[in-house]
């Protein structure tokens, strides 16, 4: 479970604090996809470009709630976007 942050946390304590929360479902996550067979460096390449796609995601909409129309747009790993 991730905790929100602290109200007393800010600047580079902030940061460490969302890492410290980040680290354990994210370890848990790489460590499953290795006992289901990827090997460590193809973990932490998907992590990677899958962290990649989220970043031009959110630079394409920050806030997908605000679509009246739409539920979201989702961009496809295969650079297809859909409308859900």
């Amino acid at each position: 479970m991730v905790r929100s942050p602290r109200a007393e946390a800010t600047g580079p304590d902030r940061n460490l604090a969302c890492q410290e929360q980040l680290y354990v479902p994210v370890r848990a996550l790489s460590d499953q996809a290795v006992t289901a067979g990827w090997t460590t460096p193809e973990v932490f390449d998907a992590l990677e470009e899958v962290i990649r796609k989220c970043r031009l995601s959110y630079a394409e909409d920050p806030d997908p709630a605000d679509a009246s129309s739409e539920i979201s747009i989702v961009s496809g790993f295969d650079g297809a976007t859909a409308n859900l």
